[in-house]
């Protein structure tokens, strides 16, 4: 429903999901990605963070968390919640390339290009990770 341009709706059925179920973690997650799409990011955190407090074991809440906290500019808080989600999945690309922005963001350079190079080998095919893997690289 995003992709096709449908925010209202897709709330709508999020806030739904979320009235008949309140414990279904996963449409908090995702009505946190809508909103933290919409720049609403205070809302967008609350959300991830209710998906965390249901489950806490959701690698993926953990790693959206993280995204919106690199938004706002709350890289330390960013990382801890990479560092979780990798902890629940230790296989979980996304996660490791997020962490590398950050690092790379900060200027560990270093650090970010051994994330990326982790994150291509668990997903050969991450197009993402290798253009900022390639970015890295040229910046070192």
């Amino acid at each position: 429903m995003i992709d096709k341009g449908f925010i209202k709706e897709a709330i709508h059925c999020y806030v739904t999901a979320i009235r008949l179920m309140p414990k279904f973690s996963a449409a908090h997650s995702n009505l946190g990605s809508v909103f933290k799409e919409q720049g609403k990011m205070q809302q967008a955190i609350a959300h991830y963070q209710e998906a965390i407090k249901i489950d806490p074991s959701f690698a993926d809440a953990y790693s959206n968390l993280g995204n919106a906290f690199k938004e706002v500019g709350q890289a330390e808080d960013a990382i801890s919640c990479y560092n979780t989600a990798i902890k629940l999945d230790p296989n979980y690309a996304e996660a490791y390339a997020n962490l590398a922005a950050v690092h790379k963001d900060s200027g560990k350079v270093m650090e970010a290009i051994e994330l990326y190079r982790k994150a291509l080998r668990l997903k050969p095919d991450f197009g993402e990770a290798v253009a900022n893997l390639t970015h890295s690289l040229v910046s070192d």
